[in-house]
């Protein structure tokens, strides 16, 4: 038989930003296996196949990104809610909502959060301190998704880095405006001024 290894994203370049140096260790330790071991690897995005090729030297390494069924997730004729702007991932330190939220301070827009995460608690007392709206959908089924995005004219994703965000490809599909922190993985699917917004990872 011949192995295939996928990954969504690189293990140790994710340790490696979140300052585990243990856990960078192990997961250096079997990427190394895995990917000498491999037929073939696959990966999300262009940058995890330069990190993969440098530091293992797969004998094939091939881009795969992740889909969107574009029959499911497309714009529908859904009125608009105005002054609402939305989010949909992990409520965690590493999608920067902290950032999102002081950004949104003196302003009337209110923030949809759509997904849940253990930084729950903190982003709304975050959001309660700086007198930012926000609304929590809390975790969304997915057959439920498209409908809900179709309600928001922009979607923001202010994460500190991502892989291939499928979030992001998913609300591009339903026709939202998109707008995304200038960092890696975001800046593969967003080209700026073409295809939606890329700006600064600072408030």
């Amino acid at each position: 038989g011949r192995l295939i290894v996928r990954t969504g994203y690189c293990f140790s370049t994710f340790m490696k930003k979140i300052k585990k140096p243990l856990k960078y260790v192990e997961a250096r330790f079997i990427e190394k296996i895995a990917y000498s071991s491999a037929d073939i690897a696959v990966v999300t995005s262009e940058r995890d196949k330069q990190y993969v090729m440098r530091k293992y030297k797969p004998k094939r390494i091939e881009i795969l990104r992740n889909y969107v069924d574009t029959d499911f997730f497309k714009p529908l004729k859904t009125k608009k809610i105005n002054k609402e702007i939305c989010f949909v991932g992990r409520l965690s330190r590493l999608k920067n909502l902290f950032m999102l939220i002081t950004a949104l301070k003196d302003t009337d827009i209110t923030l949809n959060l759509i997904g849940g995460g253990e930084d729950k608690q903190k982003v709304i007392e975050f959001a309660k301190q700086n007198s930012v709206k926000i609304k929590l959908h809390g975790i969304v089924p997915h057959n439920k998704l498209p409908q809900l995005l179709n309600r928001f004219e922009i979607f923001v994703l202010p994460s500190h880095f991502e892989g291939n965000p499928k979030a992001l490809l998913e609300a591009m599909a339903c026709g939202l405006c998109c707008i995304g922190t200038n960092v890696e993985g975001i800046q593969e699917v967003i080209k700026n001024g073409e295809n939606g917004i890329l700006c600064d990872n600072t408030a």
